[in-house]
């Protein structure tokens, strides 16, 4: 799928200025698309970042989706059952990389431990 960004997206990482340039424009109520424009920045980049911080509210969807190919690669999407999983372990003060392990064995997965620690920001992110 072609990149359909219309802007000069800056390379690197956010600063500390882009930092404080999108907790003002959030406060201001604009959403994560018109920020990444006004900084040069990726969208997903901005938009992981105001999720992250709790400037902005993601979506996990409900239903359960079948695992499909993206580029090649198998996705395998989380299920109800692994989330819950993932988050008792994590409540148990287990580290993201022995969560990965043990899900692995149990969902038969190859999820890497920062697959696990974004699915957890996710889930902590979302409004019940």
């Amino acid at each position: 799928m072609p990149d359909s960004i219309k802007w000069t997206v800056r390379p690197g990482g956010l600063s500390e200025e882009d930092h404080k340039r999108i907790f003002e424009l959030a406060e201001r109520g604009w959403p994560s698309g018109r920020i990444a424009q006004r900084i040069e920045k990726h969208p997903s980049t901005v938009g992981w970042f105001m999720y992250s911080r709790g400037l902005k509210e993601r979506r996990v969807s409900t239903t359960e989706r079948k695992p499909f190919y993206r580029n090649g690669v198998l996705v395998t999407p989380f299920t109800a059952e692994e989330d819950a999983y993932i988050t008792a372990l994590r409540i148990q003060n287990f580290n993201y990389c022995d969560i990965a392990r043990l899900a692995n064995k149990r969902f038969g997965t190859t999820r890497a431990h920062n697959t696990i620690q974004q699915r957890l920001v996710m889930l902590a992110g979302r409004e019940e």
